[in-house]
């Protein structure tokens, strides 16, 4: 993507892996839900953070 933040920042390689690792899932416009969000509270919990990526979303970086 052409605004993702590893096209609009200059960052490391381990920075960027690490980025993609533990952020884009819920920071990005690929979401992957983990197991236990499927029980409740920690369903309510990640929905909440990840209808806050509006703020921060790395795909959509320089936008």
């Amino acid at each position: 993507m052409p605004n993702d933040i590893s096209k609009m920042v200059a960052m490391p390689g381990d920075v960027q892996g690490i980025l993609k690792k533990a952020c884009y899932d819920c920071h990005s416009n690929n979401t992957d839900y983990p197991w236990y969000t499927y029980i409740q509270p920690f369903h309510w919990f990640m929905n909440y953070h990840i209808a806050s990526k509006e703020e921060l979303n790395f795909n959509e970086f320089g936008i």
